[in-house]
């Protein structure tokens, strides 16, 4: 089984090989938001964090995959801002005090939304599809 981005442009089918294509849409709204919660499952994040917020108009093109980048690259903040805080209580001997305590590793909703900033659609603008190819 292959699964690959076809480009029908350039799409040469060989005759002699059974092609089944399935087109794989962008997630809807509800279905963003079930990825968002099954990609955090299992992290520490905030219990306030607003997922229905951002599986509206924010993640509007991002397919699973770019959503699953995001909440890896999410967990990617959450640990720079941890070695970053336990860097400064180790050179000056006492810990930050704009969080409270626990809440330097949870993933928080400005964590999510950095990563939102960072992670790229992964498809071409105009077409979109996935096809399964075996």
């Amino acid at each position: 089984m292959i699964i690959n981005k076809v480009n029908w442009s350039c799409l040469t089918l060989n005759p002699l090989t059974l092609y089944f294509l399935f087109k794989v849409g962008l997630p809807t709204r509800e279905e963003r938001l079930l990825m968002l919660r099954r990609n955090l499952s299992g992290a520490p994040a905030r219990p306030n964090l607003d997922l229905p917020g951002l599986s509206g108009d924010p993640t509007e093109g991002l397919s699973g995959s770019d959503l699953a980048r995001m909440c890896e690259e999410a967990r990617r903040v959450v640990f720079r801002r941890m070695v970053e805080e336990a860097e400064e209580t180790r050179t000056r001997g006492r810990a930050p005090g704009r969080r409270k305590e626990g809440e330097s590793a949870q993933i928080s909703e400005e964590d999510l939304r950095t990563a939102l900033r960072r992670v790229r659609p992964s498809g071409a603008e105009d077409a979109r599809s996935t096809f399964l190819t075996t």
